[in-house]
């Protein structure tokens, strides 16, 4: 097996142009096992594996110059990886980074429904146009399309599909599959702000296609609107995860509309001009029995260009335009695009064979880019093609051409290793996210903490998104106002109530209170040193996480040369100190002032994040030395 271990914030830098990966067997299924088979896609080193796996043994010396690789990358990517268990990912299409992830959905609600789909399933309700990959929680699923061959009710349960795993294939950037019940062959493939979908009907069969904007998540406004013979349009506003999500729509056909059917009570009928019935979530579209508008469809496919956008109609139309031209139509064309964008995106890591250690077999391999693939789903893209967004003050901006704006931030499951990795392989999308942290901060007043679609969802502890500041300009990334970072950095450390006095809008202010167990945790950690587990939930891993983000801070203000701010940032960073035990040698919570009981470092409890003591007592990956002088000797450390 690839062994992969990431650099960490604290690491040093080299200015390498491509990282060349040396293959070596592994004796340890540990961290190499959670890399390349991770039910999350997202990189995320478990708490064991912390300090060993973020050593950088990407070994760049005694290279042959022999490319292991014989197929292309994209194609050497298994997107089904992760669709099972525990894994929350997904099998679709989406451009590395992009807006629009087009995937089928086979599960309505549950958590193992967060991706849309899981591999139990043995029914498809239809392929929507944004999707979450490995994450905890559900959301998205917007803009559901489903083709059927017969007009039917608008339930889902009806128009839904039995489909085989057989029948399905995907690579990154392609994705394939049978319905049973209709007897049509779906293809899709994306772009930066949209989806291309290829549906194949038996010969002779009509085509219908039933759109869908009640999908998963609670409406709370939606619109669709009838342009011309070919395009609808609209716009879906929702809440789940995410309170105030928006997206607009455009959607061009290959073949004229012929009829529209909005509800069971709606008319049936051609519609034409501007309609809007907020109520009707549904509808089922007929098209014309003519030929279409691409010499490379067949008389039985149907073709469908779909543009999302979280700005305004003005913005899905233009991606439409900008990414899906009238004047193009071969389902090929968008594919070979997509497929290339991979293929530039995984060639980033090449495994070649070095003089002592064999190149992996394909299974491994397999494994290897499917988890390179996965890293580069999240952050997505939220700028639309002439560079406006939807901030975190829900007001349209733009970027003005300086930068790509970004969302999709799960920063404690990304700050370990994603990040790192991405500052040593994608140095100018790490300078865009950092750009968009600092957009966050002057539109919301606040650095993120789990960003989703201009809303802030508070989820996790900690404020991590200083350390992957801190750690890209420690590596030279630098293109951006260091002196407002650092003006971001502090406040987001220092401020309990984030709401107070900023003067924000109000769905700022509640979405701030909703983080209030976190921000009564900072309040205890700068007042007692510490997470009193009187204050607060996971208060061990709250006070062991507040201090690495302190060091980072510090480390930004020396860089600065603000030297009063250094040193205080460096005692806040020994705070982990608070909450060793020296009779145990753990990380203990404290429950008014005193060791919380019972303890075993064994409980997985509610004074951890996810872990337990034995996870969370080796994090101080700024501060090991130290730690060791705890314990007494190397020989002791070394035991543990």
């Amino acid at each position: 097996m690839v062994c992969v271990y990431f650099c960490s914030s604290y690491c040093s830098c080299y200015n390498v142009k491509k990282i060349l990966l040396t293959s070596k067997p592994c004796k340890d299924s540990g961290v190499h096992t959670e890399v390349m088979n991770s039910t999350r896609p997202l990189v995320h080193l478990g708490m064991k594996h912390f300090l060993t796996g973020f050593l950088f043994l990407l070994s760049i010396s005694n290279f042959k110059s022999l490319h292991a690789q014989k197929d292309a990358l994209y194609k050497m990517v298994n997107p089904f990886i992760g669709t099972g268990g525990h894994g929350h990912t997904f099998p679709g299409a989406v451009m590395p980074f992009g807006a629009c992830q087009l995937s089928p959905d086979t599960r309505l609600e549950g958590w193992d429904g967060c991706g849309g789909y899981h591999y139990s399933d043995s029914v498809i309700y239809g392929f929507s146009h944004t999707h979450l990959s490995g994450t905890g929680c559900s959301d998205y699923g917007d803009v559901l399309l489903m083709p059927v061959a017969q007009t039917m009710s608008l339930d889902q349960y009806q128009y839904a599909s039995r489909f085989s795993h057989s029948t399905e294939k995907a690579h990154a950037g392609y994705y394939e599959v049978f319905l049973n019940d209709p007897k049509i062959k779906v293809e899709l493939t994306t772009t930066l702000h949209g989806g291309v979908h290829r549906y194949s009907f038996a010969e002779q069969s009509p085509k219908y296609v039933v759109l869908d904007l009640k999908h998963r998540d609670e409406v709370l406004d939606s619109e669709m609107e009838q342009i011309d013979d070919y395009t609808l349009r609209g716009y879906r506003f929702s809440k789940a995860w995410a309170k105030n999500q928006k997206l607009f729509f455009e959607i061009k056909f290959s073949h004229p509309i012929e009829s529209i059917q909005y509800d069971a009570q709606s008319p049936k009928g051609s519609q034409t001009g501007s309609i809007q019935l907020k109520k009707s979530l549904h509808c089922i579209i007929q098209f014309q029995d003519v030929s279409s508008q691409s010499a490379s469809l067949k008389n039985s496919q149907l073709m469908i260009k779909t543009a999302i956008s979280g700005v305004d109609a003005k913005g899905a139309h233009n991606n439409l335009e900008v990414e899906m031209p009238e004047t193009q139509w071969s389902f090929e064309y968008y594919q070979q695009a997509a497929e290339s964008a991979w293929e530039k995106e995984l060639a980033k890591i090449a495994i070649n064979q070095t003089e002592n250690a064999k190149v992996p077999d394909a299974s491994h391999q397999f494994l290897f880019y499917t988890a390179l693939y996965h890293c580069m789903i999240h952050p997505s893209l939220y700028s639309d093609a002439d560079g406006r967004y939807r901030g975190r003050d829900d007001q349209i901006h733009s970027t003005e051409g300086k930068f790509d704006y970004y969302t999709v931030f799960s920063l404690w499951d990304t700050y370990r290793a994603l990040h790192p990795l991405l500052t040593w392989i994608d140095k100018k999308r790490t300078n865009d996210f950092i750009q968009t942290f600092i957009r966050q901060y002057q539109e919301g007043g606040r650095l993120p903490i789990w960003e989703l679609s201009a809303n802030e969802t508070n989820c996790m502890i900690g404020y991590h998104v200083v350390s992957v500041i801190w750690d890209a300009y420690n590596k030279g990334i630098r293109d951006f106002d260091a002196e407002i970072a650092y003006e971001a950095m502090i406040r987001i450390a220092t401020h309990f109530s984030h709401y107070e006095g900023d003067g924000l809008q109000m769905h700022l202010k509640e979405e701030y209170k909703s983080g209030a167990a976190d921000a009564e945790a900072l309040e205890s950690y700068c007042k007692y040193g510490y997470v009193r587990a009187d204050d607060s939930h996971e208060s061990v891993s709250k006070t062991l996480e507040y201090a690495y983000n302190d060091w980072c801070i510090a480390q930004m203000a020396k860089a600065l040369r603000k030297t009063e701010d250094y040193n205080y940032y460096m005692d806040r960073s020994r705070n982990w100190m608070n909450v060793y035990d020296p009779t145990t040698g753990f990380m203990r919570a404290r429950k008014n002032g005193c060791l919380y009981q019972p303890f075993s470092p064994f409980m997985v409890d509610n004074n951890y994040t996810e872990a337990n003591s034995w996870q969370y007592s080796f994090y101080m990956p700024h501060d090991v030395l130290a730690y060791i002088e705890l314990l007494g000797s190397r020989k002791k450390w070394k035991k543990n």
